[in-house]
């Protein structure tokens, strides 16, 4: 994160990507959305952040959490991942290698 660098200790430095991470989610996203379960909210982000880089679905998603006595709905879930790309905190990796229909019943890459 750039303004890291200026903090000389590695707690500081911690402490400034903190509230630069806190600042994007709760003032930019969460009161913009106006998103009313902020819990299950930053669950999803937290579990799109450590599985960088593997297949995920809203749906999988959305299985995981009512496993766990979550309410939340796919399409909550597709939102939520909506509003983490509109911030550039996670972005779709397209596969460039399927053919035809395949594109519809992918797993997409965050």
């Amino acid at each position: 994160m750039p303004g890291a660098y200026v903090y000389k200790t590695e707690n500081r430095q911690y402490d400034y990507v903190r509230d630069v991470y806190s600042s994007i989610i709760i003032r930019d996203l969460v009161e913009k959305y106006k998103i009313r379960n902020k819990l299950e909210f930053m669950n999803i982000n937290e579990f799109m952040m450590d599985n960088i880089g593997n297949f995920l679905s809203p749906n999988n998603i959305c299985v995981t959490l009512k496993n766990n006595q979550s309410e939340i709905t796919r399409k909550t879930v597709s939102k939520y991942i909506g509003y983490l790309e509109n911030a550039f905190l996670f972005y779709e990796a397209k596969r460039y290698d399927l053919k035809g229909k395949k594109y519809l019943t992918n797993n997409s890459k965050y």
